[in-house]
């Protein structure tokens, strides 16, 4: 490949220079008529990803003709970058389009730099806005803040460069990604295939309430204050609640015996019981995984014990409970005003089809190949991630080309 000079060919600037710079509105939500069509995409920070330069051509709200008319409207190409609460997600517009306050857009000069270019440098110089952002408790970066912060670019034409290699790589990661949802599309539609829809239940199996094959035991309240950097693991809402088991940011806890009630083993199943009246944020189950030996469950979390392995299985429970229409018969029993809770005795009194423990058994052998499939395929997945992180610190180290 051609060397390049990084410290003579690169050049510092600030994002003003790269283009128009505007901060996005709402146009009022009491005029109906702004919003009574979707005419144009009205982008909110949680259309945009963490970590990503993420393309988006649909979006979760839309607005009218006449509501883009009071709104901050781009053309396609534009970049897109949230300043207010999440630092830093940034995304590029595929389609001409509104967006709120929360979010700054760039309206690249095309003649400096290229759009796709200016979406990974902002990415990978995150760090700048975030040592901006001026408010300890909600960050914000306001419009000025956000002109005058200074990145480094090379010519155009390096820059089309960098966006191809860190395109291909990008692409790569998608389609593994893509892979692995499959695999779990494929388990739901499977287990819909051996026993039929659970609610209707067509294929005639017995009904049983769940408090005959299994028990729930909860959580223990754990103080935070007393959380320590190593012993056993505490499971928190967070660690279970996305639907799989997810070992991030964990605390810990001294060993002690008295506790043992609440000791999980890997391959437990576990549910939480707590969230929002009106949010898919409770009622989660998962299996643990086996990254430690054990771990406390605190409170606001259960684990679901099976009584007897050659009445029930656990995989056939836990796909069951992931139906959202067997979802919803716990998480429809709200108590409270802003916290929905779901008690031991909705789950033991759930009834739900009984097939033949045979039949659980061989769909549990099917999760168990997929899972394995799909492991080495999440280890594949990594790879790719470091490798478009490596890409990425070589483009804008000048080095991707030397």
């Amino acid at each position: 490949m051609e060397k390049t000079n990084f410290s003579e060919e690169w050049r510092k600037v600030k994002l003003s220079d790269l283009g128009k710079i505007l901060t996005g509105n709402t146009p009022s939500t009491k005029c109906e008529e702004y919003y009574n069509s979707k005419d144009f995409m009205f982008i909110k920070p949680d259309d945009l990803r963490k970590n990503t330069l993420n393309k988006i051509n649909i979006s979760k709200a839309y607005i009218s003709s006449s509501g883009s008319e009071k709104a901050r409207k781009v053309p396609a190409g534009s970049i897109l970058v949230t300043c207010i609460g999440i630092i830093g997600k940034v995304a590029i517009v595929e389609a001409e389009a509104c967006f709120n306050q929360q979010i700054n857009a760039i309206i690249p000069d095309n003649n400096i730099v290229d759009a796709k270019f200016l979406g990974y440098a902002i990415l990978k110089y995150k760090y700048l806005l975030k040592a901006v952002a001026n408010a300890p408790i909600v960050p914000i970066i306001n419009k000025t803040q956000f002109s005058d912060i200074e990145i480094k670019i090379p010519p155009l034409e390096t820059q089309k460069k960098i966006v191809q290699v860190l395109e291909k790589a990008e692409k790569a990661i998608k389609k593994r990604k893509e892979a692995i949802n499959l695999l779990d599309e494929l388990v739901k539609s499977r287990f819909i295939e051996m026993f039929g829809d659970p609610v209707l239940n067509p294929k005639g199996w017995n009904v049983g309430v769940l408090e005959k094959y299994i028990d729930v035991i909860g959580g223990y309240a754990f103080k935070s204050t007393k959380f320590i950097n190593e012993g056993i693991p505490v499971l928190k809402i967070g660690n279970i609640n996305a639907g799989y088991f997810k070992p991030e940011n964990l605390m810990f806890w001294k060993k002690d015996r008295k506790l043992n009630k609440y000791l999980i083993k890997p391959k437990d199943l576990v549910i939480s019981l707590t969230g929002t009246v009106g949010k898919d944020d409770y009622g989660n189950v998962c299996i643990i995984g086996d990254d430690y030996e054990e771990y406390y469950l605190n409170q606001r979390n259960a684990k679901l014990e099976i009584k007897s392995e050659n009445l029930f299985n656990k995989y056939y429970l836990t796909y069951l409970l992931k139906v959202p229409e067997i979802k919803k018969r716990l998480t429809g029993i709200n108590r409270g005003v802003r916290q929905a809770n779901i008690a031991n005795k909705d789950i033991l009194n759930l009834k739900v089809p009984i097939p033949p423990i045979g039949l659980q058994n061989d769909f549990a052998k099917l999760v168990n190949q997929i899972d394995k499939l799909k492991c080495k395929m999440e280890e594949s997945l990594e790879e790719l991630e470091n490798n478009f992180n490596s890409l990425m610190q070589r483009a804008f180290t000048g080095e991707l080309f030397n």
